[in-house]
């Protein structure tokens, strides 16, 4: 995903994090259905279209898709530092807005991490690391209607 070209001010935390995630460039957005039926990866060319649908929805979408995720249903917030498991030996970084049942969820995974020679792109990396700073600097966060906080 590119560049946006135009953002409404966001109503709420979760909002906000998922345009920065659109602008940023650096990530592709997954949804998981959380009962394995279905996965969806959503990426392409044009710079997705965000706004907000009667303060309770964040959308984005290009010419050839459209995604629409209600703030009311995230619950949990994760950043998430794993083993990429396509790719021995390289990492795969992500931020999942999880939903009630703890399963369904919206994914942004910050991809590519790595060159042509499987060397890591440090700049990825930090600002990854660095989104995850503002937003609390925590793996795990709870959310409540919109609003990001702590676990504890």
């Amino acid at each position: 995903m590119n560049s946006v070209s135009e953002t409404n001010e966001p109503h709420n935390d979760v909002e906000r994090l998922l345009q920065e995630i659109a602008r940023s460039g650096d990530a592709r957005l997954r949804v998981d259905s959380g009962d394995g039926l279905f996965i969806a990866w959503l990426s392409g060319q044009t710079a997705p279209q965000c706004g907000c649908h009667a303060d309770a929805w964040w959308t984005a979408g290009t010419e050839g898709w459209h995604l629409m995720a209600q703030f009311g249903a995230v619950h949990q917030l994760r950043f998430v530092r794993e083993p990429d498991g396509h790719h021995p030996g390289q990492e795969a970084l992500s931020i999942r807005f999880i939903g009630p049942n703890g399963m369904s969820s919206l994914r942004a995974d910050y991809a590519p991490l790595y060159d042509d020679r499987g060397e890591p792109i440090d700049d990825r990396f930090a600002r990854w690391e660095a989104v995850r700073a503002r937003y609390g600097g925590q793996n795990e966060l709870r959310v409540e209607n919109g609003m990001i906080l702590p676990l504890g």
